[in-house]
C-alpha cells in the first residue's frame, strides 16, 4: 500500500510519494508549513495508478516536468537521508530517469535547459549520477560565462565527473586530456586550471592531470600560493588512494601518489622559474620529510645557482646534497655550458645548409641534438630565428602559436596577423620553407605546449612591430605591450591561497615569473622602431618607461638614441656619449662590439642596477653617431668625430662595419655636393 497526499498548503520543498506511515509522519513534521488537519490519507492498491502529485511542487521548468511525467508511477528520492526502496525495478527506473534527463540534455547540446534542470535537482537534494558527458558542459560553461564566474561554473559541472574506477579509466583519461588542452589555451586563468587539478586529485586522476597543472601554477603564481596548491593536491590524492589496498591496485587503472616524483618536479620548477630562495626553502622542507631528491634535481639546482652567482644558496644546496648522498660527490658543481649552443648559432647553420644546397644535413643536425639531449625548445627557437632573418614574420608567428604556450603577448594580437583573411597574411609568404620542416607539437595527446623564453617572446614582438608602417599603429602595439606586462607583473600585495565554500580556488593571480620579466631587449624593439619612424621625443619616452619599471638602459639602447640625435642635435649626442665615457675605467682600449662582458639579465630577471647607472660606450656607439652625421650631410662634424673615435682607442681596420662607414665618409668627401635646386630630380614648384 502507498500513502498519497491529496491536500496540503503550498510549500517550496518537493514532496514525494511515501511507502510507509512512519516516513510520512516524519516528513510531515519536518515541513512546518503543512497543516496536518488538511491532509487526507487514502489507501490505494499498489497496482493502481497513483494520482497526479504535480500540485505538491512549486512551478518547475518544462524540462523538469517532462522528465518526471515520463514515469508517474515511480517515486523520486527527495533527500539523501531518505532510504531507497528495495524494489529493483525502482532503482533501474530511477537511474534511467536521471540518465535520460540531465545527461541527455548535455549530450544534445542543450546547455541552457541543462543548467536549469541541474539547479533544480541540486535544490531538491536529488543526487545526480556521475557521467563523462558533463565534461562538455564544464568546458561550455568555462568558455561562455563571464571571467568572474567561469571558475565556479566549471567546477559545478566538472565535479559531476565520475571517480577513477576500473572500466572507465581509459575513456576518462581521453576526456581529461581534451579538457587539459582546452584549458591551457588560456594560460592566464590559473583559478580554473588549479580547480581542474584539485578536483582531478580528489577523483583519483592526479597522475594524469597534476604534472601539467602543478608545473603551470608553480611557474605563474606566487610561490606561497603554488606551495599551498601543491599541498592541497597531495592531500586530496592521498585521501583517495587510501581507500584501496596495495595488493588490489591495478596500475592500468590508477596508481598511488608518487610523492618523490611530484616533489622533485615542484622544486625544479620553482628553481627554473627564478624563485631561487623559495626553491631552496622548499628543498629543505622536502628533505625534512625524508623524501629522496633525484640526481637530476641536484644538478639543476647546482648549475642554476652557479649560473646566477648565488653563492649563499649554493653553499646550502651543497651541504644538503652532502648529507643526503652521504658525502658522495659528483660533477654537478661545474658551470653549465648554457651559452655553448644558441638559437642564433643554430639558425646560422640552418641558413648555411639551405643556401649551399645541403639540406640533408638538417636531419643529421637534428639527430645530433636529440642524441646529446639538447632541448627541443632550442630547435624551435632556431627555426623562428631563421624565418625572422629572412623576413618571413608570418611564419615566425605561426610557429610560435604552434609550439609555445601564448604567454608574453596577447593571443588576439597574434591572430590579427596570422589569420588567412588578414591583409598582412595575403601579402606574406604563405608556406613554410620546403627544406626546413616545422617543429611538430608534443606527441602526447592533450599535452600542454612549451613555455617560451624571453628571447623567443622578444622575437615575436619584433615580428609584430614590422607590420606597423606608421607612428599611430606602432603606438597602438606599444600600448598593448605595456598594458600586457603591467597587468601581469608581480604584485607586492598579499595573494594567499584561498578556497571558496564550494571547494574551488578563487584567489590565484597570474603573474610572470622572474625568468620571464621583460628586459632591455623587449624595449629595444620599440626603441629602434620609434627612432626609425619619429623623432627623439617618443624614443626618450620609451627610455623613461624602462626606468620607471626598474630596467636600466644598456649600451644598445643608448647607442640607438645617440645615433638618432646625431642627425639633428649633435650636442645632445655628444652629451650622451660624454656621460657614457665617464664610466669607462680603462680609456686606452675600446670594445670592438656591444657584446656585454656580463649579462643584462639572469634567471631572476634583469640585473638590479642603481638608478643613475649608465653603461660605457662601445665601438657600435661611435659608429652609430658617425653614420648619423654622414647621413645628414654634416661631413665636417663627421671628420672631427672620427678623430675623437680614434682617441678613444679605435684601431684602423679592426672592425669591418666601422671601416665601411669610414669609406662612405671618404666617398662623400670626394663627391662635390650639388645644391638641392640643381639636382636632376628637382622640378620647379617642388621643394
Amino acid at each position: 500500500m502507498v500513502f498519497v497526499i491529496t491536500k496540503c498548503t503550498r510549500t517550496t520543498k518537493p514532496v514525494t510519494l511515501l511507502s510507509d506511515r512512519r516516513r510520512f509522519s516524519a516528513l510531515a513534521q519536518s515541513l512546518g508549513d503543512i497543516s496536518l488537519a488538511t491532509v487526507d490519507v487514502h489507501i490505494h492498491d499498489n497496482q493502481a495508478k497513483p494520482s497526479n502529485d504535480n500540485a505538491l511542487f512549486e512551478p518547475f521548468s518544462a524540462e523538469y516536468v517532462e522528465k518526471v511525467e515520463v514515469m508517474p508511477q515511480l517515486p523520486l528520492q527527495a533527500a539523501a537521508s531518505t532510504p531507497r526502496s528495495a524494489n529493483p525495478r525502482w532503482k533501474r527506473s530511477h537511474r534511467v530517469m536521471r540518465r535520460t534527463g540531465l545527461a541527455e540534455l548535455v549530450s544534445s547540446g542543450d546547455f541552457a535547459r541543462a543548467e536549469n534542470l541541474r539547479a533544480e535537482l541540486l535544490e531538491a537534494n536529488i543526487q545526480i549520477q556521475r557521467d563523462l558527458v558533463y565534461a562538455n558542459a564544464a568546458l561550455h560553461a568555462w568558455q561562455t560565462k563571464p571571467v568572474e564566474e567561469r571558475t565556479e561554473a566549471f567546477y559545478t559541472w566538472f565535479s559531476l565527473m565520475p571517480n577513477a574506477t576500473i572500466g572507465q579509466i581509459r575513456q576518462t583519461r581521453l576526456t581529461l586530456f581534451d579538457m587539459k588542452r582546452s584549458l591551457f589555451s588560456d594560460p592566464t586563468d590559473l583559478n580554473t586550471i588549479a580547480c581542474f587539478g584539485l578536483v582531478a586529485s580528489r577523483k583519483g586522476f592526479a597522475n594524469f592531470v597534476c604534472p601539467d597543472t602543478l608545473a603551470h601554477v608553480t611557474r605563474f603564481a606566487a610561490p606561497r600560493v603554488s606551495s599551498a596548491f601543491f599541498d592541497e593536491c597531495e592531500k586530496a590524492a592521498r585521501a583517495f588512494y587510501a581507500r584501496f589496498k596495495e595488493d588490489t591496485k591495478d596500475n592500468s587503472a590508477f596508481s598511488i601518489w608518487d610523492a618523490e616524483n611530484y616533489h622533485n618536479t615542484f622544486v625544479r620548477t620553482l628553481c627554473l622559474a627564478g624563485h631561487l630562495d623559495d626553491a631552496v626553502d622548499r628543498l629543505s622542507y622536502v628533505l625534512g620529510k625524508e623524501i629522496s631528491i633525484a640526481p637530476f634535481t641536484w644538478v639543476i639546482f647546482l648549475e642554476t645557482l652557479a649560473y646566477v652567482g648565488r653563492e649563499d644558496l649554493l653553499d646550502i644546496v651543497r651541504n644538503h646534497r652532502a648529507t643526503a648522498t652521504k658525502g658522495i660527490s659528483d660533477h654537478g658543481d661545474s658551470k653549465p655550458a648554457r651559452d655553448s649552443l644558441s638559437a642564433t648559432f643554430l639558425s646560422q647553420k640552418m641558413a648555411n645548409y639551405i643556401n649551399s644546397g645541403m639540406t640533408y644535413k638538417l636531419d643529421q643536425l637534428r639527430e645530433e641534438m636529440t642524441q646529446t639531449s639538447v632541448s627541443s625548445d632550442l630547435w624551435a627557437a632556431a627555426q623562428m630565428k631563421y624565418y625572422h632573418d629572412i623576413a618571413q614574420h608570418i611564419v615566425v608567428l605561426r610557429q610560435f602559436m604552434q609550439y609555445y604556450t601564448c604567454v608574453g603577448i596577447q593571443k588576439e594580437l597574434v591572430d590579427r596577423y596570422t589569420q588567412k583573411q588578414s591583409p598582412w597574411y595575403q601579402r606574406s609568404f604563405d608556406k613554410e620553407h620546403p627544406s626546413l620542416p616545422l617543429v611538430k607539437p608534443p606527441p602526447i595527446m592533450g599535452g600542454r605546449k612549451r613555455w617560451p623564453s624571453t628571447h623567443t617572446i622578444a622575437m615575436v614582438w619584433q615580428s609584430i612591430v614590422t607590420f606597423a608602417q606608421d607612428i599611430q599603429s606602432l603606438g597602438q602595439v606599444y600600448r598593448h605591450f605595456l598594458d600586457y606586462w603591467d597587468r601581469y607583473s608581480p604584485s607586492t600585495s598579499t595573494n594567499d591561497w584561498s578556497v571558496s565554500p564550494q571547494g574551488f580556488p578563487n584567489n590565484i593571480r597570474f603573474q610572470y615569473p622572474p625568468i620571464m620579466k621583460p628586459d632591455t631587449v623587449h624595449f629595444h624593439v620599440f626603441l629602434t622602431a620609434f627612432a626609425r619612424l619619429s623623432g627623439t621625443d617618443v624614443a626618450m619616452q620609451v627610455m623613461s618607461d624602462m626606468q620607471a619599471r626598474s630596467i636600466r638602459p644598456d649600451a644598445h639602447n643608448w647607442t640607438v638614441l645617440s645615433g638618432k640625435y646625431a642627425g639633428f642635435d649633435i650636442k645632445s649626442a655628444e652629451r650622451i656619449l660624454s656621460r657614457m665615457e665617464s664610466t669607462v675605467q680603462d680609456k686606452t682600449t675600446l670594445a670592438t662590439s656591444s657584446a656585454r662582458k656580463g649579462r643584462n639579465r639572469t634567471l631572476t630577471g634583469p640585473l638590479p642596477r642603481p638608478a643613475n647607472w649608465i653603461p660605457g660606450p662601445t665601438l657600435v656607439t661611435y659608429t652609430a653617431i658617425l653614420r648619423g652625421l654622414i647621413d645628414q650631410g654634416k661631413l665636417e662634424e663627421a671628420r672631427q668625430f672620427e678623430v675623437r673615435m680614434k682617441e678613444a682607442g679605435y684601431v684602423t681596420g679592426s672592425d669591418e662595419h666601422t671601416e665601411s662607414v669610414l669609406e662612405l665618409l671618404r666617398e662623400r668627401e670626394s663627391t662635390p655636393r650639388i645644391p638641392w635646386h640643381q639636382r636632376a630630380s628637382w622640378r620647379p614648384g617642388k621643394n
